[in-house]
């Protein structure tokens, strides 16, 4: 997916998507303002019920910055044998983590909080 960085600070992201804004952790050198780049998003926490989850049945797949966390929305394509969950957010969007043990179905259609601190993306193609 391509996000065009609206600011920079102290490790962190902000951006615009097709899916909506967020802040995220970045490591990638040499990126400014105002570019557009390819990205992949991680997210570096098994997400539990308690504090990740929001609800099922959001219908429409989103990323939207609420000032605290960034609210994602998608469908649970996959669950591997690691409880390793893609969720699609859209043709050219996945975000890949891991859960707590069945936490989630294959076909779920789920809203997940997740803190800035948490969510990671990585520039391709760099």
């Amino acid at each position: 997916m391509n996000i065009q960085i609206t600011a920079i600070a102290d490790g962190y992201i902000a951006f615009n998507s097709p899916l909506g804004n967020g802040v995220a952790r970045c490591q990638d050198v040499g990126i400014e303002v105002g570019g557009t780049y390819s990205v992949e998003f991680d997210v570096d926490v098994v997400l539990s019920l308690a504090e990740h989850f929001i609800s099922k049945g959001h219908p429409d797949p989103s990323i939207n910055w609420n000032g605290q966390h960034n609210i994602i929305c998608g469908r649970v394509e996959s669950i591997d044998q690691d409880e390793d969950v893609c969720l699609r957010l859209s043709p050219d969007c996945i975000i890949i983590f891991s859960q707590q043990v069945g936490m989630l179905e294959v076909g779920d259609i789920v809203t997940l909080k997740i803190p800035r601190e948490l969510f990671r993306v990585s520039i391709i193609g760099r």
